[in-house]
């Protein structure tokens, strides 16, 4: 049988379920988005031919970032930014080449 629930404390509890479900949707997305960024893949794919003295590539996939937090509508939504690591030395300048995400920024 069914009843009607006039206790504050359970819509709260209801409320609080909701928000956690839109986090943890939140994080999901924010994840994915950043896993598979098309930047990061075409940086690498552009590169890949770019070898060492060794034979090894020189720009590589180097784990993720340091966690980060982004604010969204659902609250607070952690967050790891995939690394690129940038071996190569610009000619011209002596500097090292660096990949910099627009969306880790």
């Amino acid at each position: 049988m069914l009843s009607v629930v006039n206790d504050e404390t359970a819509r709260a509890d209801r409320r609080s379920m909701l928000d956690e479900i839109r986090r943890e949707g939140g994080r999901t997305m924010l994840a994915a988005a950043l896993e598979a960024e098309v930047e990061v893949d075409a940086y690498l794919a552009g590169l890949a031919g770019e070898h060492g003295e060794g034979g090894q590539r020189l720009v590589t996939r180097d784990g993720h970032a340091r966690p980060r937090s982004v604010q969204t509508v659902a609250g607070a939504v952690g967050i790891l930014a995939p690394r690129v690591n940038d071996r190569r030395v610009e000619k011209e300048t002596a500097k090292k080449a660096e990949f910099k995400s627009s969306v880790a920024k």
